[in-house]
């Protein structure tokens, strides 16, 4: 628990925070705040625009045959929108719960708080290796490609 001292006890170690540490961890919690909820935001744009640019392809492949095939990985978009949200939701219950810590001093809340920091980023370091071996894909693809042709 946080004591008047600002010492984070525990049975193994315990970690002093000062007060500039403090307010860094409250200005990060709410900046964090800010910064998921304007990722949901961007997150409902992105819907609505994959929504309008499934309307108007639909409308514009109309006069198309029907044995064109249509590559849009669909299912991999949704599943990418689950895994975005799940990491925005744990950088606003980090923004959350980092404040409540720092506003009642408890050292509880911060480990919970730090818990889901340490969840989100793990989120975005998987989603960036699953992105950078897309890449590698795409590129020995594009260069099979361009040999065979």
């Amino acid at each position: 628990m946080i004591e008047e001292n600002n010492t984070l006890e525990n049975t193994e170690s315990s970690i002093e925070l000062n007060e500039n540490a403090i307010k860094s961890l409250h200005t990060a919690g709410k900046w964090t705040r800010f910064l998921s909820i304007v990722g949901f935001i961007g997150l409902g744009f992105m819907v609505l625009m994959g929504l309008f640019f499934g309307t108007f392809m639909g409308a514009a492949m109309e006069g198309m045959p029907q044995d064109v095939p249509v590559a849009m990985p669909f299912g991999f978009g949704f599943m990418g929108i689950f895994y975005i949200i799940l990491a925005i939701f744990y950088l606003l219950n980090f923004g959350r719960k980092v404040t409540t810590a720092v506003q009642t001093r408890d050292s509880l809340t911060l480990s919970d708080a730090l818990s889901n920091l340490a969840k989100h980023f793990q989120f975005v370091g998987i989603l960036t290796l699953i992105l950078l071996s897309m890449y590698v894909l795409i590129f020995i693809g594009g260069i099979l490609g361009a040999a065979l042709f």
